[in-house]
């Protein structure tokens, strides 16, 4: 990319975007005004000329050897040095200046150098930066650093500490080889960019020893030819020096630094300014706009800005883009699925292929050239997209789509003709229906075994709904002028259908397609409708087209029907002549005999009307042929049985048709005489008829109804009853179900009736006492009532009415079911005897869900009517209460111990009512159900805190108990647990911390270190929407009671550091706590937290006076933003709103970064607000 006059290759800057780039300065870089420092071979030249010791030029070339032999002399060479570079007025120079510029304008600046002087770091100091300084030999480590490295020492250490002799060079990448470590894992890591340095510096050859071949390292020369480069391994980036001054290089780094620093704000600014006049032609600029359009952010710009209403500024613009890089990528399957490929070929679409003017030069472009999936799918959803009238100028267009689409199924095809006008265009309209209606080999369901054959079956490309909506809403209503075209079409795409099937199974018998269709007329019997369908209706609609405006033509087809192998269109054809008016009764009906199709069983629906419609008007020589032909029977009445039938059904056909022609009625009444077994069929043209629906179980009789059958006679309305349980009422009711239904309804409203009915039931009549039961479930039963309710009831199977029974005794005591069963002494009785005696296996009603299983299961049921016989005695003792009666408690311990599946469901249901048990009789609590949480037992745990999840609570006594324990032990359990309860646990965790008297300080740490992170995270979401449900002073007293010591340590990764997810939902905290929302956001500000996608923290804003508090919002927001990643359209929606009362903060913050930021995620207008 030209910078400047600099060409920076594209691995430079995407290293340096990443925060992978290393910038190693040299001594070229001090030489220039205000530094003035020497190299390193005018260095020794000065030295030399100091000690009276004139270096030879081969000394020069090696002026590490010279220094080393002058301090073999005595002298004090490193101090010589320092003196030499430490030279008063040396100040940085605009190239220091830069260099520190443009290394802080990327995520993690790192520069080093083999200077001595302090130049870079003075340069970073004067613009208020603060970088990490190392001096060797005190080196960082080399893959993890960042700050400026003096490799070989700097002036503010003792000049012995300065690399300068061959000796010391020895050391450094020899014999200690810490200067050679440190670049051996530098350049294995990073990408290296050498400033100031020429081939032939002694540096140079030193560093060339430690460049691996891991990462591409280049040098800024302007010697770029020097073949010395490509020995050294460098890859050299030119730039000019005419003037021999090297001040291009400053100036375009300048160039450089700005550019890394342009936010979004400024990058969109400078596209439109590009965009607004001509193609650029000045290598910066173009160079500029190629980065741009392969930039996911940046090339939104270029589409929202490049809009050209001058046509020929638009084709010199388009010229321009298909000479630039990003073009040839939106035709590689590799590269047009980046987000920028997308872009722009959304703007190409929208600018250039739908606008008549650019149409025709875009088209030129992209005829020839692959399409990949996803070009392809931005150029049909364009074409989609266009509504009204479909010009032309765009066909050639669609015919590319068709003839470039991935899959041969696809919706946007299906539905291309929507919504358009294709008046003056049929002929695209109808080729894109030929194409939706290409026959297509699907998958077919296999009967056999993996090893045989698999089964295909053949579909149209298009989806039936779609091509059925195009038929009957574009091409139906203009059929009289187009007919031929259709014919046409319809006939070869059938033909091509059962070429198809033919060739998969050139033996067949079975015809699908004219099975699938019962008849060629709508018929509701085709309700269910295929792809092919649509081509039969078609072809049906255009033949009675043809028949009315082109004779001619419609007989052609008719005839090469009549004589297709294809049933279908015989079946056309057969319809076609019932439908013509120019041929009459008689003309209709010797066709017939004359193609012997009267026999057709696959045409039969087809002829049959043709007969129905023509027989009334018949001769009497015509009527007599077809009914002599009837009594014939196919192939002169051989064929037994089935024969024998089938001509029973055509002559009751003929009678029904013609019910005045006594020859018809004659014939059928000797046939019917002949086989008395036989009967009328309800659809005797169809050789099949399916029907559906619901059957309603409607009631036979009214409660009160029944009522007065059973106060008249019991046995008898019983009686009345049992008929419903045989008898068929096809599918209006009343049934079986009804009938029991009635029952119950009488046992509600008048519970007396089912004693009666219960001392005349049978023995085997289980669904009449289920229905009694079920009916005093809801009834209102008197004292007396009851005990013989419960009375009839003990005295039945328990086996057969345990469920209901075991329901209506856990139902009891509310206001559906009102008859409080828990208060007597015989429903106790009654409940002992009803627990299950043999073991369930699984789950009864499937899923991992007990709570749901036990609620529907006798053991759950007895449970929970063993908890409102508690409730009942403790509201009767009042302040006598002193713990569990001891039957009561050995009725439930007998719940409790039970070893099979029922024990466990029973469990489940007690434990949900822990609190309540442990409020009536701690002793009993702590001993019989606390224990059930102990996760030692996976199982008994899991059902346990499935049940007290769904409808428990804990209290501090609990907690105190050994609950708690638990509770951190769940923690680590929360597979064993469906979504909905983990998110109970983070509800029960956010009521503990927030409200329960145990410090939260006591059992934090441990829960952050053992649960796992969705845990954490629904923990953090339900603090969150506690908090905005307290009141100010509320949430403070939180703050100080555990938020900020938690939430501070947490910052500090105390007992470890927020993950991201934990981040993003513990900064919605801040919306709770306006009380300390400055110290709050302080914290959010020191984590990676972002914007949760769904978590609503902007939705919560729109209601907050954020402009009052407007400086914290910008800031803590601008972060949110910096940590979210991926387009988010909620963002931009609700920022809009917020943006604008940001700005009337008092003081109005800087919004800049934040714009920037909501640019990045897609906001890209978000400069306007």
């Amino acid at each position: 990319m030209w910078i400047g006059d600099i060409d920076v290759p594209q691995p430079v800057l995407d290293a340096a975007e990443a925060g992978k780039l290393v910038i190693f300065v040299g001594a070229g870089a001090s030489r220039s005004d205000p530094s003035n420092l020497p190299d390193f071979a005018q260095l020794v030249r000065n030295i030399g000329a100091l000690v009276g010791r004139e270096p030879t030029e081969d000394e020069v070339g090696h002026p590490d050897v010279f220094l080393g032999r002058l301090e073999d002399h005595g002298n004090d060479v490193h101090q010589l040095v320092a003196s030499t570079i430490d030279l008063p007025g040396s100040q940085p120079n605009p190239l220091h200046l830069v260099i520190a510029g443009l290394a802080a304008a990327y995520p993690t600046p790192r520069i080093v150098t083999t200077n001595y002087d302090r130049h870079l770091t003075s340069a970073a100091i004067s613009l208020s930066l603060a970088p990490d300084v190392y001096e060797a030999p005190a080196l960082p480590v080399g893959d993890d650093f960042e700050g400026i490295v003096h490799l070989h020492g700097s002036l503010s250490q003792p000049s012995r500490r300065l690399v300068v002799t061959d000796t010391d060079f020895g050391h450094a990448y020899l014999r200690e080889a810490w200067a050679a470590r440190f670049l051996e894992r530098m350049f294995s890591k990073f990408t290296v960019i050498f400033i100031g340095y020429s081939h032939g510096d002694v540096v140079m050859q030193y560093l060339a020893r430690s460049l691996g071949p891991d990462h591409d390292r280049y040098v800024l020369t302007d010697d770029e030819r020097n073949a010395e480069w490509r020995r050294l391994g460098l890859i050299p980036i030119s730039y000019p020096n005419d003037a021999g001054d090297h001040s291009t290089l400053p100036a375009s780094l300048e160039r450089w630094r700005e550019l890394a620093t342009m936010g979004h704000i400024e990058h969109r600014a400078r596209i439109a300014d590009l965009v607004s006049g001509e193609p650029p032609t000045i290598p910066e600029e173009v160079s500029y706009l190629d980065a741009v359009l392969a930039h996911q952010d940046r090339v939104r710009y270029f589409a929202e800005k490049a809009r050209f209403v001058d046509i020929e500024r638009a084709h010199r613009w388009f010229a321009w883009i298909e000479g630039q890089p990003a073009f040839p990528r939106l035709f590689s399957p590799d590269t047009a699925v980046e987000p920028a490929s997308g872009i722009l070929m959304s703007w190409i679409a929208s600018q250039y292929i739908l606008c008549e003017d650019n149409s025709g030069r875009v088209l030129r472009a992209f005829r020839e050239k692959p399409w990949p999936p996803h070009t392809w799918y931005v150029i049909t959803q364009a074409l989609f997209a266009f509504k009204g009238a479909f010009p032309k100028w765009l066909n050639s267009w669609v015919q590319l789509v068709l003839q470039n689409a991935p899959t041969r199924r696809h919706d946007l095809l299906d539905m291309m003709l929507e919504d358009k006008d294709w008046t003056n265009n049929f002929d695209l309209a109808l080729t894109v229906f030929e194409d939706r209606t290409r026959p297509l080999l699907i998958p077919a369901f296999d009967f056999g075994g993996a090893a045989e054959q698999p089964r295909f079956e053949v579909d149209l490309c298009g989806d039936e709904y779609w091509l059925t909506d195009n038929w009957t809403e574009i091409f139906f209503p203009v059929l009289d002028q187009h007919f031929a075209q259709v014919l046409s079409l319809a006939t070869e795409q059938i033909a091509r259908v059962y070429r198809i099937l033919g060739g998969l199974d050139p033996d067949r018998s079975f015809d699908p397609i004219s099975f699938s269709r019962s008849a060629i007329e709508p018929h509701e019997q085709d309700s269910h409708r295929n792809g092919i369908d649509v081509l039969i209706d078609a072809a049906r609609d255009s033949i009675e087209a043809a028949l009315s405006h082109d004779l001619v033509l419609a007989q052609g087809y008719l005839q090469a029907w009549t004589s297709s192998p294809n049933a279908i269109l015989r079946r056309l054809a057969v319809h076609g002549w019932r439908v013509r008016t120019d041929v009459g009764p008689d003309g209709k009906l010797t066709w017939l005999f004359e193609q012997n199709l009267l026999w057709d069983l696959a045409l039969q629906h087809e002829v049959f009307l043709l007969i129905r419609d023509a027989l009334p008007y018949a001769s009497e020589d015509v009527a007599r042929s077809l009914i002599g032909a009837a009594v014939a029977g196919p192939d002169g009445g051989a064929g037994g049985e089935q024969a024998a039938y089938r001509i029973y059904n055509l002559l009751g056909w003929l009678e029904q048709s013609a019910p005045e022609l006594q020859l018809a009625a004659k014939a059928f009444e000797d046939a019917q005489a002949a086989h008395p077994d036989y009967g009328r069929r309800e659809h005797p043209d169809l050789n099949y008829y399916s029907m559906s629906g619901f059957v309603e179980d409607a009631p036979p009789l009214t409660a009160a109804e029944l009522h007065e059958l059973i106060a008249e006679e019991p046995t008898a309305a019983l009686a009345r009853l049992r008929g419903f349980k045989a008898e068929t009422h096809a599918l209006q009711g009343p049934t079986w179900t009804g009938a029991l239904g009635s029952l119950q309804a009488c046992a509600t409203a008048h519970p007396a009736d089912g004693i009666l009915v219960a001392e005349v039931l049978q023995d085997d009549e289980v669904e009449f006492r289920s229905a009694v039961i079920n009916g005093w479930d809801r009834a209102t039963l008197s004292d007396a009532l009851v005990e013989q309710a419960l009375a009839t009831i003990a005295g039945w199977d328990q086996e057969e009415i345990r469920g209901p029974a075991s329901a209506m005794l856990s139902n009891g005591g509310t206001p559906e079911h009102p008859t409080a069963w828990h208060k007597y002494e015989s429903a106790r009785k009654l409940a002992s005897a009803l627990w299950p005696t043999t073991p369930t296996e699984g789950s009864i009603v499937g899923g991992a869900d007990l709570v749901v299983e036990a609620i529907n299961h006798p053991a759950g049921d007895l449970a929970e009517f063993w908890t409102k016989v508690v409730q009942w005695e403790w509201s009767q003792a009042e302040s006598t209460w002193n713990g569990l009666p001891g039957e009561i408690a050995r009725e439930l311990n007998h719940l409790i111990s039970a070893s099979d599946r029922n024990g466990l469901l029973a469990r489940t249901v007690l434990s949900s009512q822990l609190h309540f048990f442990f409020s009536a009789d701690r002793d009993w609590c702590e001993a019989q159900l606390l224990p059930l949480f102990d996760w030692t037992s996976e199982e008994e745990a899991a059902a346990a805190w499935q049940g007290f999840l769904t409808w428990g609570r804990a209290n501090d006594g609990l907690l105190e108990g050994g609950l708690l324990e638990h509770y951190l032990t769940a923690t680590t359990r929360t597979a064993a647990f469906p979504k909905n309860l983990r998110r109970q646990l983070a509800m029960h965790l956010t009521s503990i911390a927030m409200f329960a008297s145990v410090d939260p300080a006591t059992w934090l740490t441990r829960f952050v270190l053992a649960a796992p992170e969705d845990l954490r995270v629904l923990w953090a979401q339900q603090v969150k929407h506690s908090l905005t449900q307290l009141e100010a002073d509320e949430s403070t007293s939180q703050w100080n009671r555990w938020i900020r010591e938690y939430w501070s340590r947490r910052s500090q990764s105390v007992p470890q550091p927020f993950t991201p997810a934990e981040a993003s939902a513990t900064a919605g905290w801040v919306v709770g706590l306006p009380g300390v929302r400055s110290e709050a956001i302080d914290l959010v500000l020191a984590s990676a937290a972002g914007i949760e996608q769904h978590g609503g923290f902007l939705y919560r804003l729109t209601d907050l006076d954020i402009a009052a508090e407007a400086e914290d919002w910008a800031r803590l927001l601008t972060h949110l933003l910096k940590n979210t990643h991926g387009q988010q359209w909620n963002i931009g929606h609700y920022l809009q709103e917020i943006m604008p009362r940001l700005r009337e903060g008092n003081p109005a913050p800087d919004l800049t970064e934040l714009v920037n930021e909501a640019m990045r995620l897609g906001a890209t207008n978000a400069a306007d607000w």
